[in-house]
């Protein structure tokens, strides 16, 4: 059976946890980032009634806040929460998985409250609108952004001829990945993209050998399509 080696395109250290994942697997991974996480300096005086969060990236705007963390955090996923409670917070809750599901969470138990969201430059789901309908008033700040890497490693070319796939977890780091491709002229019809939604597969579109979607927006859902493909 040929070896089965993925191409990870998240920041690195994202990356070596999935490639961990899928080395238990006897799957082999191609770290190589296309976009890499910056954190903007913030200013947080104002206590919130509670935090939302979308992304662990997030995390590192809240550092030092200690008299914080026994403050209700609405997380979007199980990593973020994960994150969160080792940084220190205490009240952590689950949003399941996707914005949605995360905005019914929130609303169900914040009515009427002052919510702090530290989020990216760049986001998929207006969150504060969604939750003003709600009665729930969200202040958003940038805490992070994500940039596109200047390029491939010099030997990616010559190693992308022992790739199988591409896992990819937003339409940004696919539309990155794609320009990259573009430019180093490196075919993908050979290649399997793995995506985390819908809306990654359709920036990606055609030219690949099979594009497949996880079941949910989750990293353990990212590796079960991996893993089962």
């Amino acid at each position: 059976m040929k070896a089965r080696r993925i191409w990870l395109t998240r920041p690195r250290e994202d990356s070596a946890a999935l490639a961990k994942a899928l080395a238990a697997q006897d799957i082999d991974s191609l770290i190589a980032p296309v976009l890499s996480i910056e954190p903007v300096k913030l200013e947080l005086d104002a206590r919130p009634d509670g935090i939302i969060l979308t992304s662990k990236h997030a995390l590192a705007a809240l550092k030092g806040k200690t008299a914080w963390h026994g403050l209700p955090v609405y997380a979007v996923g199980g990593a973020t929460v994960a994150a969160a409670r080792k940084q220190g917070f205490t009240n952590v809750r689950d949003g399941g998985g996707n914005a949605m599901s995360l905005a019914t969470l929130i609303a169900r138990h914040a009515a009427r409250q002052k919510l702090l969201y530290p989020c990216g430059e760049e986001t998929r789901h207006d969150l504060p609108t969604l939750l003003a309908a709600r009665g729930v008033k969200v202040t958003a700040v940038t805490a992070y952004r994500a940039v596109t890497g200047r390029g491939l490693p010099k030997d990616f070319s010559a190693r992308a001829k022992t790739l199988t796939g591409a896992a990819f977890f937003s339409p940004r780091s696919a539309e990155a990945a794609m320009q990259l491709l573009a430019k180093h002229a490196i075919a993908c019809k050979k290649l399997t993209a793995y995506c985390l939604s819908l809306d990654i597969a359709a920036v990606l579109g055609e030219g690949w050998g099979a594009v497949k979607v996880a079941e949910r927006p989750a990293a353990e859902a990212m590796i079960k399509l991996i893993v089962s493909s």
